[in-house]
C-alpha cells in the first residue's frame, strides 16, 4: 500500500474530485443536504482548533450506514476471490465513498452522522479478525501547520475511540496524523480535505482457516450483505444453517449487481471446490447454467427462481411472496385513511412480482375500490428512483406505501421525511430503518429451504429440485414492528389472514 504522504499532488486532486462526485451522488440517493447540516463548509476559514463545537448535530437520513446484523466469524464470511486485506479495503472504501468522514473546520468531535458511518465500519473491521487498520487524520491547507497537525491527530484519535467503543480491538487500530501534508491547496476542495480515512495494513499473513471445516459455502449476491432486504435475508439464513450444522465455512461476495461480476465469483467458488454455491439473484441465471454443467461435483442453489434446467446439481428456490403480500395488503387497506396505497416495484419478475400482485389482491379484498397505484422503476438498486416514486405516490394522496428489493431504503426515507405515511416491508425485517414508519415486514427465512440442500450434500446425493418458501412451512414469517402502535383490530385481521392462508382456507394464486 502506497503511503499517503508519497502520493502526487495531481493524484490527490483526482481522488478528491472523484470523492466530490460520490458525495453529490449520495446526496441524490438519500436526500441528505450536507451543507444545510453543517458537514460541508460554505466558506474556507483557517482550519484552527476551536474551544467549542459550534456545529449542530446532523439530522440526515437515519437510513445512512445503519448498523448491520451480520455477525463476524463463522457464518458471514468474506470474499475469497481477493486477499482479505484487499477485500476489506474495498468494503471500507465503498462505505466512505458514499459518506466520507468529513469534519467541520477545527473540529474533531464524532457526530451522529459519523457514528452511523462508523457503526458499519466497526462491523466490517470485526469481520476480518487479525487485520489492522490505519486511521488517518487530515486537514485542509489553511492555518498553521502545527495547528493542523494537532487537529488531524485529534480527529484520528476520536474515530479510533468510537470504533473501540463499538467492539473493535484497540490493538488493531493505528492512528496517524497527516495534517495538511497531502492537501491540494484548492479552496474548492478544502471541505473534502477535513476528513479521516481508513487504510488496511496488509501484513502479508494468510487468513487463518476455520478449524474442522467439513463444508464450504459460497454466496454471491447483487447488493450489500446488510441491505435489510434481499441479500441480508440470505446472509441471515446461511448463518443460521452454518451455526446449526457446525464445521461450515461461509464466504460471501456481495454487491455483484453486474451479472458478469457475479458469474466470475460463482466460477471462482466452483473452481475452488466449494460444496454449495448460492447464486442469490434471478438475473444470474444466463451465466449460471454453463458453470453448473462444467462443475458437477459442486452443488448450486439459484434464487429467486424455479427452473433447475434438469441439472441434478442445481437447486432453485423461490418465495411465495404473494402470501405475505396478501396479508400486508389487507392490513394496509385497513390503515389507509385516504384510500390510496402506493406500491414501489423494481423489475416485474420473480418474488417482486409475486409480492406486489399478492399485496394488491389482499388490499382489494379488504377494501374493494381502494386505489393501488403501482410503479416499477426498472431497477433493483436505484435508491433515488425509488424515493422519487414514493414521493409521487404520496403527492397523489397515498398514506401507506410498500415495495420490494434493495432500493426501498430510498422509499422508506421519503416516507419518513414526509411524516404521516407508513410502510410495509418484505424480504427482511426493515423496522430498524424507520421504527416509527415501518408497520410490519414479511421476512424470508431461507434456512427452511437451505437445510434440505445441505442434508443432500452431507448424504452425498445431489437431487436438484425447486423449492418455494411459504407461510405454512415457516419460510415466510410476518414480523411486526414493536415500535409501531398497530391497532389491535388491524393486527387481528393480519393474524386471521395468516391462519387462513396456512390452512388453505384462502389460496393466493401466484401470478402467471
Amino acid at each position: 500500500m502506497t503511503a499517503a504522504r508519497t502520493r502526487s499532488r495531481e493524484g490527490s486532486r483526482l481522488r478528491l474530485v472523484a470523492a466530490a462526485f460520490l458525495i453529490l451522488l449520495n446526496v441524490v440517493l438519500v436526500g441528505l443536504n450536507l451543507r444545510e447540516h453543517g458537514v460541508l463548509a460554505s466558506s474556507d476559514t483557517a482550519d484552527d482548533v476551536t474551544t467549542a463545537d459550534t456545529v449542530g448535530t446532523p439530522t440526515g437520513s437515519s437510513l445512512l450506514a445503519s448498523p448491520t446484523t451480520v455477525p463476524a466469524g463463522q457464518g458471514a464470511g468474506t470474499d475469497t476471490s481477493r486477499s482479505p486485506a484487499v477485500a476489506m479495503q474495498a468494503e471500507l472504501d465503498r462505505v466512505l465513498a458514499a459518506t466520507p468522514l468529513i469534519f467541520e473546520t477545527g473540529q474533531s468531535t464524532v457526530t451522529d452522522l459519523h457514528k452511523r458511518i462508523l457503526n458499519t465500519v466497526s462491523l466490517t473491521i470485526q469481520a476480518y479478525p487479525g487485520s489492522s487498520v490505519k486511521v488517518v487524520g487530515h486537514t485542509d491547507s489553511t492555518g498553521a501547520s502545527e495547528t493542523n497537525l494537532t487537529v488531524s491527530t485529534a480527529r484520528a484519535a476520536a474515530v479510533k475511540a468510537y470504533l473501540v467503543e463499538q467492539g473493535v480491538s484497540p490493538d488493531s487500530l493505528i492512528t496517524e496524523a497527516m495534517g495538511a501534508s497531502d492537501s491540494t491547496g484548492s479552496k474548492d476542495l478544502a471541505g473534502l480535505e477535513r476528513r479521516v480515512t481508513l487504510e488496511v495494513v496488509d501484513t502479508g499473513a494468510a487468513a487463518a482457516a476455520p478449524a474442522n471445516v467439513t463444508m464450504k459455502i459460497g454466496v454471491v449476491a447483487p447488493s450489500a450483505r446488510n441491505d435489510l432486504a434481499f441479500t441480508q435475508s440470505m446472509v441471515d439464513a446461511i448463518n443460521v444453517v452454518a451455526a446449526e450444522r457446525g464445521g461450515v465455512q461461509v464466504d460471501i461476495t456481495d454487491n455483484t449487481f453486474v451479472p458478469a461480476e457475479a458469474a466470475a465469483a460463482i466460477q471462482k467458488y466452483a473452481e475452488e471446490g466449494y460444496n454449495l454455491i448460492i447464486a442469490h439473484g434471478v438475473e444470474f441465471g444466463p451465466q449460471l447454467v454453463e458453470i453448473v454443467k462444467a462443475h458437477p461435483n459442486s452443488v448450486f442453489a439459484w434464487g429467486t427462481a424455479t427452473d433447475t434446467f434438469a441439472l441434478p446439481n442445481l437447486y432453485a428456490y423461490d418465495a411465495a411472496a404473494e402470501q405475505g403480500g396478501y396479508v400486508m395488503g389487507g392490513m394496509a387497506a385497513m390503515l389507509s385513511k385516504t384510500g390510496t396505497v402506493g406500491v414501489v416495484g423494481p423489475i416485474e419478475v420473480a418474488d417482486a412480482k409475486r409480492y406486489i400482485e399478492g399485496f394488491k389482491a389482499g388490499a382489494s379484498a379488504q377494501k374493494p375500490g381502494i386505489k393501488l397505484p403501482v410503479e416499477y422503476t426498472g431497477s433493483f438498486g436505484d435508491i433515488a428512483l425509488a424515493a422519487e416514486v414514493a414521493q409521487k405516490h404520496m403527492a397523489a394522496g397515498a398514506d401507506v406505501l410498500t415495495g420490494t428489493a434493495e432500493m426501498v431504503t430510498g422509499a422508506i426515507s421519503a416516507a419518513q421525511q414526509k411524516g404521516g405515511v407508513v410502510w410495509f416491508g418484505t424480504q427482511a425485517n426493515q423496522a430498524s430503518l424507520a421504527p416509527t414508519v415501518v408497520v410490519a415486514s414479511q421476512v424470508y427465512h431461507w434456512e427452511v429451504l437451505l437445510r434440505p440442500i445441505v442434508a443432500d450434500i452431507d448424504a452425498g446425493v445431489a437431487n436438484g429440485r425447486s423449492q418455494v418458501a411459504t407461510l405454512a412451512d415457516g419460510g415466510l414469517v410476518i414480523e411486526y414492528n414493536p415500535g409501531y402502535a398497530l391497532p389491535e383490530d388491524v393486527k387481528a385481521r393480519g393474524e386471521k389472514l395468516i391462519a387462513d392462508i396456512k390452512s388453505g382456507a384462502i389460496i393466493v394464486p401466484a401470478p402467471a
